[in-house]
């Protein structure tokens, strides 16, 4: 009987997504939070973080104008966001006697969010808290809009690496997660960044 030496080869792919208009106009371990009062359908999705940036402020001037002073920043460009996410597809095969079986690949999902989160809310005013509960589910709703396609397509990455063999297939697989991230870009147009959604603040 011939062995067989099998080893596993692995690529990935992170898109990030800022969600929230930049700070010129309106302004993601897991704690116990303001967030925390909202629901949160980004617990459906496997492998995500959602991770806090506390925001200060007891009314709504004062929690605006901190938000624009210390969101969540982008490392491409350094715009400061209200929220921020990143979804990350992976993918491998196994190699067998020295050849790669992209017919057999494997691919996974992860995500990592972050979220603004009041420090104060049980100072707010009823009439605040309210606003801020309101515009927490309406952004985090938004931010799953981001994940769940992701995750419901990532079978296409599989697809095209599975025919593509070893010199193309991270080529491949780069560009269809290229083609998912184009969802992200649309959906952020359409609902400009949420707002059409509600995730406006105040």
């Amino acid at each position: 009987m011939r062995l067989r030496a099998i080893k596993v080869c692995f690529a990935a792919a992170i898109v990030m997504v800022t969600v929230g208009a930049p700070v010129a106009g309106h302004g993601l371990a897991l704690k116990p939070s303001a967030a925390a009062t909202v629901s949160n359908p980004l617990k459906a999705f496997p492998n995500t973080t959602l991770r806090y940036h506390d925001v200060a402020g007891t009314d709504v001037r004062s929690i605006r104008a901190y938000m624009n002073a210390h969101g969540a920043k982008d490392p491409n460009d350094g715009g400061v966001f209200d929220a921020m996410t990143r979804w990350r597809i992976s993918w491998r095969w196994p190699v067998i006697n020295g050849v790669c079986q992209t017919s057999q690949v494997r691919v996974s999902f992860s995500a990592d969010v972050l979220l603004p989160r009041l420090t104060k809310i049980d100072t707010l005013t009823p009439e605040v808290r309210n606003a801020w509960n309101r515009y927490m589910s309406a952004l985090i709703t938004h931010e799953a809009g981001h994940l769940r396609h992701a995750y419901e397509h990532m079978d296409e990455v599989a697809a095209a690496i599975r025919p593509a063999g070893c010199a193309d297939a991270n080529r491949v697989g780069q560009a269809a997660v290229k083609r998912l991230n184009q969802y992200d870009i649309e959906y952020d147009r359409e609902t400009r960044h949420g707002e059409t959604q509600g995730a406006i603040f105040p």
